[in-house]
């Protein structure tokens, strides 16, 4: 087995780490552009309905009413955000190309180039063209993952509401049998 170079192995680490932190800090800053009014209203759910047992029912019909309408919103913003992604990743394939072709007109000279080569000088021509589109890329996946949490919190707030007026009604019914909980075999109801 080959030795291990250590301080490179640390090297390219280090280099990963980051470029893995300036692209998250780009995703996030697009992410909140797009959802800031979703992300403060989730947490204002969290506060006061999540953390919050005794939520009261008009609570929760202003945060179902509140999250629906945002949720609305989002679904355009999230369709400009796909459409990033989508230009991102055409021009991505554009430079690949055009990389692509530079390098066979200019590795011909030397003789006939391999795939391999082609697609090595290829891939290093679009590496920034890349990095943009898995930057759109994952703040559209991370924006549709909010949405979908959204939508996910509308239901819930829905299935509570429900329940909640399902109890008060059953609460509200009055007993039509009359005491029931009282009857006996002797009376002649069992």
């Amino acid at each position: 087995m080959a030795q291990l170079d250590i301080a490179q192995i640390e090297s390219k680490l280090e280099t990963t780490k980051e470029n893995v932190a300036y692209i998250s800090e780009i995703t996030d800053k697009v992410v909140s552009t797009y959802t800031k009014s979703l992300d403060s209203l989730m947490q204002e759910i969290y506060k006061n309905v999540v953390q919050n047992d005794n939520a009261s029912n008009d609570d929760l019909e202003k945060y179902f009413l509140k999250l629906t309408n945002t949720l609305y919103f989002m679904g355009e913003k999230l369709e400009r955000l796909g459409l990033h992604d989508d230009v991102s990743k055409a021009q991505f394939r554009e430079a690949y190309n055009n990389a692509y072709l530079d390098a066979q007109t200019s590795l011909s000279a030397q003789g006939k180039p391999t795939v391999a080569m082609l697609t090595i000088s290829a891939e290093n021509g679009s590496v920034n063209e890349t990095v943009v589109n898995a930057i759109y890329a994952r703040s559209y996946k991370t924006f549709k993952f909010k949405v979908d949490s959204g939508f996910e919190m509308v239901k819930t707030l829905s299935k509570i509401i429900s329940r909640r007026m399902s109890e008060d009604k059953l609460a509200d019914t009055p007993n039509v049998f009359g005491g029931l909980e009282a009857a006996t075999d002797d009376e002649g109801v069992f």
